[in-house]
């Protein structure tokens, strides 16, 4: 069944959101939500028309559960083929350790892209990981995998949501999307940071994990395999982050976080014309981390106790 957003449901919404919202003054000090679009487990498609402030959010949130996650990377399992796209001069990333707050979303069997969690049954990826704007229909068949379960263990997503200007933009600068899980999946999340100045974080040391696509030799067992590098951000824009650090498909949707476990970013793109000479993520925004805020604070069906698993693999 083919699930698609309808594009005058959407402009009606977002009109609607725009008319309802008071004028913001003062980004740094007043942040409000962006209008978001969702789906249902069933294909119900589900709206999110939120207009007040809270500023209360607006500092951040910290992270639970994280305390550092060592690199377990050997020489073999170093990859120097792969195309320069993203990766910049020689692969430096390196093989990581299980971090139960970052996930794999794979797709028909394969590694698709990464997410990270905010909450026990919330998580974040890149817009294009959810919602497929050539095909202007929610992508199928996905199934969410926590680092730190077994190979064989995975989960499936409640509610999708996405920024309501992706779907028909396709913008960089909206590539955002949610994920709401029927029960609580990890006890570990990451705080978040967000800014909205291009010199915010730059000069800082940041990290990047995920799951790239190219790793594991076709073995369904190594897809799970989590690798990262830190570095120094770059000079970035309002609404990117820059940085010369690997990536490479499958790591969409990956946390830019700082040493403290906090993200700032969405990792969303490698090489390409969005104002980085290199790498780029997605800033968090403040009024993209309330939004964050009031999709983790649904009532979801959700238990008290971590689930292990939700369904075995048929491969």
């Amino acid at each position: 069944m083919k699930f698609s957003l309808r594009k005058s449901t959407i402009a009606a919404v977002v009109a609607a959101i725009t008319c309802l919202s008071p004028t913001v003054a003062n980004a740094q000090t007043q942040a409000f939500h962006d209008s978001v679009v969702g789906v249902s487990e069933t294909g119900e498609e589900l709206f999110l028309p939120i207009a007040t402030d809270n500023d209360d959010l607006n500092s951040g949130t910290e992270a639970v559960g994280l305390s550092g996650f060592p690199n377990t990377a050997t020489s073999q399992d170093r990859d120097t083929t792969v195309g320069t796209y993203s990766i910049i001069g020689t692969d430096d990333r390196q093989k990581a350790a299980p971090n139960p707050a970052i996930v794999q979303i794979q797709r028909d069997g394969f590694n698709h892209c990464t997410g990270w969690m905010i909450s026990p049954d919330t998580l974040i990826t890149a817009a294009h990981c959810l919602y497929d704007v050539d095909e202007q229909r929610w992508t199928p068949k996905l199934i969410f995998r926590p680092s730190d379960w077994s190979q064989w263990s995975y989960t499936f997503a409640s509610q999708k949501w996405v920024s309501a200007k992706y779907p028909t933009t396709g913008s960089a600068d909206h590539d955002w999307g949610v994920v709401k899980f029927a029960k609580p999946i990890s006890s570990s999340w990451f705080g978040i940071k967000p800014s909205d100045t291009s010199s915010a974080f730059s000069g800082q040391k940041a990290t990047v994990t995920g799951f790239p696509g190219e790793k594991g030799n076709s073995l369904i067992r190594d897809y799970g395999q989590l690798w990262t590098m830190s570095g120094i951000l770059q000079p970035g824009t309002q609404t990117r982050l820059c940085y010369n650090l690997d990536t490479t498909g499958g790591q969409s949707g990956s946390p830019v976080y700082t040493t403290d476990n906090a993200a700032i970013g969405i990792h969303t793109h490698g090489i390409s014309d969005l104002g980085c000479p290199e790498n780029s993520a997605l800033r968090i925004s403040p009024s993209m981390l309330n939004t964050f805020n009031d999709i983790k604070e649904i009532q979801n069906n959700a238990t008290t106790d971590p689930g292990s698993s939700s369904g075995s693999s048929s491969h």
